[in-house]
């Protein structure tokens, strides 16, 4: 990469994990960097001592948006998130100008849906010549890369990462309590009405219920549901913990493009129970460390948690055994190496 000298960032929202990966890989690159985002509505505290230098801010919907407004260089490589942010839009634009090698990230799986190939192909009239590769989370995405039309080398995937140095969960599995966890937005499509159903399905039986972290409009509804306990929103370092003090997350979304807390679960040995809806299943959970169920079936999600609380101390093992081998492959190390690989590939 000897024309590499510089490479931006843009990340709508930054959040403290992606803040974790940027600054990992601009260290791994050891050249300057600049980091561009959008506020986001959660209170995320020192995301500047996060990333390790400062963020540029910027309006979403500012298409005046350019490099000299912001103060710094065009790189030679920029980093952006998905094509839905104008002020975005128009950076990568002008970085492509001047020769910048452009890697899109986004994270929507293929669905087949009418919109999607209907976008796909306007994609690929209108705005595939603007980028040079792409980046998502793991299989669900790919094929939506390619149908945007980008080849093989030139779709990365692994684009979420959470830090395992603050995701361990160093008590064994076993000499945790029987405990269960939810860590979302409490909203309609994270699912939470069928889990208060399911607890209902369940009620007499061991399982005392759910620990439920996050804060949505379903709140005031979700803090009358038997067996649902709500803490509110945590920052991850207080996730962490809650984790490493829990035996299994239980994620029930009708729809999650990756669900990035399936990685911190697994970073913790916890089990997993989640839908076929979330796109993480594939790459970090098995048969050995979780069960995936049919969106929406609260029947089915009764019987899921039924035998994940029987679990015997051989089961908890393997659990934790099967989560912790899938959950090393994802780290902000990891992401920085296959930024490294990916820029590499496309001659940055």
């Amino acid at each position: 990469m000897q024309r590499l000298r510089r490479i931006a960032f843009a990340w709508p929202e930054l959040p403290p994990y992606g803040a974790r990966m940027v600054r990992a890989a601009v260290r791994d690159l050891g050249i300057p960097a600049d980091v561009i985002s959008t506020r986001s509505l959660l209170p995320f505290a020192g995301m500047e001592e996060t990333v390790g230098q400062k963020i540029h801010w910027v309006e979403a919907g500012d298409s005046a948006c350019s490099w000299e407004s912001l103060g710094v260089p065009r790189p030679d490589a920029f980093v952006v998130g998905g094509w839905a942010t104008p002020a975005f839009n128009r950076l990568a634009t002008s970085a492509r100008a001047s020769g910048a090698r452009v890697v899109m990230m986004i994270d929507n799986p293929w669905q087949g849906t009418l919109r999607q190939r209907l976008g796909s192909v306007w994609f690929r009239l209108a705005r595939r010549q603007r980028f040079d590769a792409i980046w998502v989370p793991g299989r669900g995405g790919v094929e939506f890369a390619r149908r945007l039309g980008f080849v093989p080398d030139r779709i990365q995937t692994g684009l979420y990462a959470a830090d395992p140095e603050l995701f361990r969960g160093e008590t064994p599995l076993e000499d945790r309590p029987r405990r269960f966890v939810f860590v979302g937005q409490l909203i309609e499509r994270k699912g939470l009405r069928v889990l208060a159903e399911a607890l209902r399905i369940l009620r007499g039986s061991e399982l005392s219920g759910v620990d439920v972290f996050g804060t949505g409009p379903l709140e005031m509804e979700l803090a009358s549901a038997p067996g649902l306990r709500l803490h509110g929103f945590l920052p991850g370092e207080q996730i962490a913990r809650e984790l490493a003090a829990s035996r299994f997350l239980v994620l029930p979304s009708f729809e999650d493009h990756w669900g990035l807390v399936v990685h911190e679960a697994t970073c913790c040995g916890c089990g997993v129970i989640t839908t076929d809806g979330v796109g993480a299943r594939h790459e970090l959970v098995t048969r050995r460390n979780g069960w995936v169920y049919p969106s929406r079936s609260a029947v089915e999600l009764a019987r899921c948690l039924r035998e994940a609380a029987a679990a015997a101390p051989a089961r908890l093992r393997e659990i934790e055994s099967e989560s912790r081998r899938l959950s090393a492959g994802f780290s902000p190390t990891a992401w920085a190496g296959r930024l490294r690989g990916l820029l590499e590939r496309i001659g940055a």
